[in-house]
């Protein structure tokens, strides 16, 4: 049956954009090698016409470079509207990139949606208030526990604060007359003449007199 009828001719898959901007970048590069060879023939004809005497042949070789400069705007046109084509299919693409783009996007968005949707049903708004109450409720407790623990207890007779105030202040006279009383004691003994006997003499007894300091016995 294949060989009477023949076989059916595989569908060629569509050309892309990008199989166009592919294909006009090699036709460019075409372009652009013989621009550039043509620019080669034309820097030549020039340096024939510098060095060349001869009116007619200078003329010849004036007429040849006329044709090349021909050729090569014509293939500097071509060129330019290749690349002009080029530019407007990858903006072309560009767009359609971002329309595919943009659809995967809000696909993604619709499917988010739909989750969070799926998971809020699964909470219950009264439960998870009810939860919170429980937990404030449990963080009160723990303070009051905490207060509890953190009192502090009165051991012994309480003092009256004027009493104190009081006694403070007789302690402080006495500091007072005291360091008066030191004081004239001690220029006494500063001033009182010394002792004819010898150091070794002097024996430190261990007896306090009324200041509290130690008597000298000789």
């Amino acid at each position: 049956m294949n060989k009477l009828f023949g076989r059916t001719k595989a569908k060629e898959p569509p050309v892309t954009l990008n199989d166009t901007i592919t294909k006009n970048d090699l036709r460019i590069e075409t372009f652009d090698k013989k621009i550039s060879q043509l620019e080669g023939e034309l820097r030549k004809y020039k340096q024939q016409i510098a060095q060349t005497k001869s009116p007619a042949t200078k003329n010849m070789v004036k007429q040849r470079a006329v044709r090349i400069l021909k050729q090569l705007r014509m293939y500097e046109k071509q060129r330019d509207q290749l690349l002009q084509q080029s530019f407007n299919f990858e903006q072309a693409n560009f767009a359609e990139q971002s329309m595919k783009d943009a659809k995967t996007t809000v696909f993604a968005m619709k499917t988010g949606v739909k989750s969070m949707k799926t998971q809020y049903k699964s909470f219950n708004i009264t439960e998870l208030e009810d939860v919170q109450d429980e937990l404030q409720d449990m963080m009160e407790y723990a303070e009051e526990i905490n207060e509890t623990l953190s009192r502090s207890y009165d051991i012994g007779d309480v003092v009256d604060e004027n009493e104190l105030e009081e006694e403070f202040n007789a302690l402080a006279d006495d500091v007072f007359e005291t360091g008066e009383t030191e004081g004239n004691y001690l220029d006494d003994a500063i001033n009182a003449p010394t002792s004819k006997l010898p150091s070794s003499d002097l024996k430190i007894s261990s007896e306090l007199d009324e200041f509290g300091l130690p008597q000298l016995n000789s």
